[in-house]
């Protein structure tokens, strides 16, 4: 049994940003060991704003010639791999599946980190992916990287799974409580 886990970088946050690049890893379930993965910049279509050029580095000159989103589903095996799975994880993983089309991932359970770091950890300042990461002294990757992240996402799970004594199912229900 395998989870999917997944993260974008985008035009921006609004109604009508678009993916920019699509970083997801399929994991043994039970293990947490990557199986495959998939890093591609996208073809947002529409320019992307100096704004999130700046978070994450990417630009239109470096998405000219990338595919549309829809022709990366066509050509890779990311919806294979989302039809066989029942679990989606990410951080802050409700916004990529917007991202992506939230219609794509009916039926299936999430398992979103930001909830469970904010509930184990509610003294930190903040809880972002890269301030959970050092705070766990996790291997530190590069930011806002979309398979970069995702990689990130899963060696948090690891950390809840190895040293907080948790089990899978306590991290599903505890990714569904806001607090």
């Amino acid at each position: 049994m395998y989870i999917l886990g997944i993260d974008t970088e985008t035009t921006g946050v609004g109604y009508f940003a678009k993916v920019v690049e699509l970083g997801a890893i399929l994991v043994d379930a039970k293990t947490l060991k990557t199986v495959d993965c998939i890093s591609q910049r996208i073809n947002p279509l529409i320019s992307i704003p100096e704004s999130a050029s700046r978070i994450h580095g990417i630009t239109d000159e470096d998405v000219k010639n990338e595919p549309t989103i829809e022709e990366v589903f066509k050509t890779s095996p990311f919806l294979n791999w989302l039809q066989g799975v029942d679990t989606i994880f990410g951080h802050n993983v409700k916004f990529d599946i917007r991202m992506i089309g939230g219609d794509r991932f009916s039926g299936k359970q999430i398992l979103d980190t930001y909830p469970l770091v904010r509930k184990q950890f509610p003294e930190w300042e903040n809880h972002k992916l890269q301030t959970a990461v050092m705070n766990l002294e996790l291997e530190q990757r590069p930011a806002h990287a979309a398979l970069s992240d995702i990689e990130s996402t899963c060696d948090i799970l690891r950390y809840f799974l190895s040293n907080l004594n948790l089990t899978f199912e306590d991290l599903l229900k505890g990714s569904q409580n806001k607090s």
